[in-house]
């Protein structure tokens, strides 16, 4: 509402959180690391939130200027965003996006094999595997020929992270093991799934 409102407010806000994230880069990108991470919800199941222009107005040469600045670091960038960025797919590629966390297939355009088939050369996808249906709800068998079907369709350089958040301490070793074998069984390269530490409500729960 306020980039609407009172975009003078919303812009001036903007710059402020850019320069915190400046400085965060500067802060970390000395450390042994290969990666900066950043999460910032530009949509929902339908779309952009604030639309695409505004978007394009607003946050992407502020975005821009983030990633420019990991970059130069020798970094690379991963952001998160849930819902769907499809109509903003070829900007954030030209913003130099190199990793999209949190592909979620249920949201309107995110459909794996379509991002693969048109972006698959210019930026990595992680995710595909549906948080709101397949990890949540599939029983131990889908999940493994969902997992085996992304890396048989998608390429053998295809990196599957099963995020974490949507696993419960219930069935935590279970999904995952279970992915794990069946990737291996299939005699596909298996680059990585990450499971590596779920964080739980009442432990934290080690697995690798």
């Amino acid at each position: 509402m306020d980039s609407v409102i009172t975009p003078d407010f919303y812009e001036e806000m903007l710059d402020h959180l850019m320069n915190l994230y400046l400085k965060f880069v500067d802060y970390t990108a000395d450390l042994p690391i290969d990666a900066i991470m950043f999460g910032d919800d530009w949509g929902d199941q339908r779309g952009i939130i604030l639309g695409p222009e505004l978007w394009r107005k607003l946050l992407k040469p502020r975005w821009a200027k983030i990633y420019d600045a990991v970059h130069a670091k020798g970094k690379l960038v991963i952001s998160h965003c849930c819902g769907s960025m499809i109509d903003v797919m070829p900007d954030v590629i030209e913003m130099g996006l190199d990793v999209l966390e949190s592909v979620q297939p249920e949201a309107r355009g995110m459909n794996p094999y379509e991002l693969k088939k048109n972006w698959g050369d210019k930026i990595t996808f992680w995710g595909c595997l549906g948080t709101q249906s397949t990890i949540l709800m599939a029983l131990l068998m889908r999940l493994k020929e969902r997992s085996i079907s992304f890396v048989r369709k998608l390429g053998v350089e295809a990196v599957l992270f099963i995020a974490c958040e949507t696993i419960t301490a219930r069935n935590a070793n279970g999904k995952c093991g279970g992915c794990r074998r069946s990737l291996h069984k299939s005699r596909l390269i298996l680059i990585g799934i990450l499971g590596l530490v779920f964080v739980l409500r009442v432990r934290i729960l080690s697995w690798i």
